[in-house]
């Protein structure tokens, strides 16, 4: 089947434009109060902040598999 060409032009322009303003609004209006933990109890810090930390870890651990991979990547197509 053959996707006609304004889908294309959608999914590579439009789509990408649409979801950024749409985060970039997130963040103008809310960011703040959710990074500081602003209406959080005491006792629910402790599992917020293990659960950045957690998601920060996954992705760390990815950015390195993508660089082992990338790197050898690059390795193979110059041998």
């Amino acid at each position: 089947m053959q996707v006609p060409g304004i889908y294309k032009f959608i999914i590579k322009y439009i789509t990408p434009l649409f979801l950024f303003s749409i985060l970039g609004i997130w963040f103008w209006q809310e960011w703040i109060p959710i990074i500081f933990m602003k209406g959080v109890s005491e006792i629910n810090q402790a599992y917020v902040l293990g659960t950045r930390a957690g998601l920060l870890l996954i992705f760390l651990t990815l950015v390195i598999l993508v660089k082992i991979a990338w790197g050898r990547r690059k390795k193979t197509r110059v041998g």
